[in-house]
């Protein structure tokens, strides 16, 4: 886009700024609460460098109470002339009762850049969405100011070419909101995000073309156009899943499973091997499903006895390539750690949101997570997970009780703050089907504590006093919900 400079109403020069950022407190202290690092915000199309305040101020009513400080705006333009901006955008805090100052603010910009000799757009709120919230038409007004003078011009080179090659019509484009208009259309910030109503309204033409009279309609992007063959050895693990997914943690694609397929499901020889081919094209044997935008493979392998069992053996390769694969290209790394980046930044922001909710939701309970949530978070369909968030002091222990249904696996663990298992490796922080010691009418209690209170099931806190904690059910007919409550050390040291 442009570069762009922003006027606004003295006292409000941080508008752009603030905007509404994503601002959720569950489970952080109140120091953590008032600290504006906390507050994530993204970054603003206009940096506060690029921003200039002026006095004037005209009331609700539509009434000049303060007169515009005419000065003061030929010399927020000639600064921002100076930072080298392209366009300009100007938002008085009520100029959608009375446009007034902010036109005229508009004429002497509009002086001063004839002055200078430059070129700038120059657009005003009043103009472009004259609507009382002074947010939302900032930033209504900056992305016309941005973005729309460049993709006006790059419409108008798709029109010419499509004059000479014999369509005698204007170019046409897609309204947010629905509806079409010419691409000289004044406020052409009314097509951003224009693309999910563009699919309905494609739909919908199809839908009578075809004589259909229920259309559903579906985004995808990405590229799932490959085939891949997967092989290994079986091993003893107790349970094995292979499952593709489209989109990624700090995507903005579609997120969600694409293809599913578990050792239950596999032709498995003798000898332990196995073949599974991956594609959007059914094949014959060990098929795993994948779609156009499918982007990831997640093989899961779950352990009753970490210490008798042997894991899964598998190997990958693309199909129907030859020789080596081309070199590395700028570009390519540059994507790559773009996209890596960001697949850190979004694991941690969906799982620390999370964290929060269950927090919200009630310390020391268990609640079980929407399969549609778990699925567009990658989830494994056999499964059933049940998640809270877990605080002790030193002398509590937390007492998890439930009677297990028929199912082919289950357990409970300890997991961070961040949704990462506590380190399993010498502390026991979780437990499963196998290695729990079961009641006569074969109920269980699970004891989480900071100290060992010497009964059975007890599990560690790692030197943790809060995180978040997860029961599976995996392949379970039912799902009971586990009771969970606190109770004093004292008394749990007496429960057999």
């Amino acid at each position: 886009g442009l570069k762009t400079g922003l006027i606004v109403t003295r006292g409000f020069e941080d508008i752009i700024v603030q905007g509404r950022g994503r601002q959720t407190f569950i489970g952080f202290d109140w120091p953590e609460i008032t600290h504006m690092q906390y507050r994530k915000h993204a970054a603003p199309l206009v940096p506060r460098k690029r921003t200039r305040g002026v006095t004037e101020r005209i009331d609700m009513f539509g009434n000049p109470v303060i007169p515009l400080y005419e000065e003061e705006v030929r010399r927020a333009v000639r600064d921002l002339l100076a930072e080298g901006i392209e366009a300009l955008a100007i938002v008085f805090l009520y100029s959608f009762a009375n446009p007034a100052h902010e036109l005229r603010a508009k004429e002497i910009a509009e002086e001063a850049i004839r002055e200078a000799g430059r070129e700038v757009y120059v657009v005003v709120s009043s103009q472009v969405a004259p609507v009382q919230r002074e947010i939302s038409r900032a930033n209504a007004t900056v992305i016309q100011a941005y973005a729309t003078e460049k993709a006006r011009a790059q419409f108008l080179r798709v029109e010419e070419e499509l004059a000479s090659r014999g369509y005698a019509r204007s170019l046409k484009t897609v309204l947010c909101y629905g509806g079409v208009t010419n691409i000289r259309y004044p406020r052409l910030f009314e097509t951003v995000m224009s693309g999910p109503v563009g699919g309905l309204m494609g739909g919908y033409y199809l839908s009578r073309a075809l004589g259909i009279e229920n259309l559903v309609c579906s985004d995808m992007g990405g590229s799932g156009q490959y085939e891949y063959r997967l092989w290994g050895q079986r091993g003893t693990v107790a349970y094995l899943g292979f499952g593709t997914y489209a989109g990624a943690y700090g995507s903005r694609a579609r997120s969600g499973q694409t293809g599913y397929l578990d050792a239950r499901q596999m032709r498995i020889h003798p000898d332990g091997s196995f073949e599974i081919v991956a594609s959007c094209r059914p094949h014959p044997g060990n098929w795993l499903p994948m779609e156009p935008d499918t982007s990831l493979l997640i093989v899961r392998q779950t352990f009753a006895d970490r210490a008798a069992e042997q894991v899964a053996e598998v190997h990958i390769e693309r199909m129907g390539t030859r020789g080596s694969p081309p070199p590395l290209s700028a570009g390519a790394l540059d994507r790559g750690l773009a996209a890596a980046g960001a697949f850190v930044s979004g694991t941690a922001a969906l799982f620390t949101g999370w964290a929060r909710d269950f927090a919200r939701r009630g310390v020391n309970r268990l609640h079980r997570l929407d399969p549609a949530v778990a699925a567009a978070a990658h989830g494994d369909p056999n499964i059933c997970y049940f998640h809270g968030y877990w605080e002790l002091a030193e002398e509590e222990a937390l007492l998890v009780e439930v009677t297990p249904p028929p199912c082919e696996y289950w357990n409970f663990q300890l997991n961070n703050y961040w949704m990462e298992s506590l380190d399993y490796r010498y502390p026991r922080i979780a437990i499963n089907h196998r290695h729990v010691r079961y009641k006569p009418d074969g109920s269980v209690r699970i004891v989480v504590a900071h100290h060992d209170p010497g009964v059975p099931n007890w599990l560690e806190t790692a030197g943790h006093r809060r995180g978040t904690m997860c029961f599976r059910w995996v392949a379970a007919r039912e799902h009971p919900e586990p009771a969970v409550r606190v109770a004093p050390l004292s008394e749990v040291a007496g429960m057999r």
